[in-house]
């Protein structure tokens, strides 16, 4: 038998009020062995500390999702504070990806949100750019000028783009115009 000392710290906080966004991550067609990243921004809107501990890839995810930071814990965030945390898809072979970032904070109403992953990895060596999209703040009923995606093929396949959509758990104040 081995004895192994363990040992803790307790804190008691009172419940933290949080936003996490996006709740799910679409990394799209990714050409097999190259990367790229996303975040996600876990935000304390209350006037309590959030306490983040445990956040990483949960184990029944794709190899091909990781964070680039790795895992973290013992993160206090403060009232207004904010954590992005970046993960990173990097596809081994062609196809579907799936997977889920899961953290425990403060929050007995829900303790253990998930963030849902998805990625395509492709043998096609297709350029997306941006690769990501910012609006920046906008008013309330207030309209934005259209932002353009550009794909181009750099590679010698030829491919076929079957569809394009919006990820799960966008808002639908989102729309997709002037798809070729």
């Amino acid at each position: 038998s081995v004895e192994v000392q363990i040992q803790g710290i307790g804190v008691d906080l009172p419940p933290c009020n949080y936003t996490v966004t996006p709740m799910a991550m679409n990394f799209g067609i990714v050409q097999v062995l190259h990367s790229t990243t996303q975040g996600f921004r876990i935000e304390n809107t209350g006037t309590n500390p959030c306490l983040l501990n445990d956040i990483a890839v949960t184990p029944d995810s794709a190899a091909a999702f990781t964070l680039a930071a790795g895992p973290e814990t013992g993160i206090m965030l403060p009232p207004g504070g904010e954590k992005t945390v970046v993960v990173q898809y990097i596809p081994a072979r062609e196809g579907s990806d799936t997977g889920k970032v899961g953290f425990y904070i403060s929050n007995p109403a829900n303790p253990n949100p998930e963030i849902a992953l998805r990625g395509t990895g492709s043998n096609s060596a297709l350029l997306i750019t941006p690769n990501e999209l910012n609006f920046g703040r906008v008013g309330v009923n207030c309209a934005t000028r259209e932002r353009a995606i550009t794909i181009y093929n750099t590679g010698s396949n030829v491919t076929r783009i079957l569809r394009i959509e919006l990820p799960p758990g966008v808002s639908s104040e989102f729309e997709i115009r002037n798809v070729p």
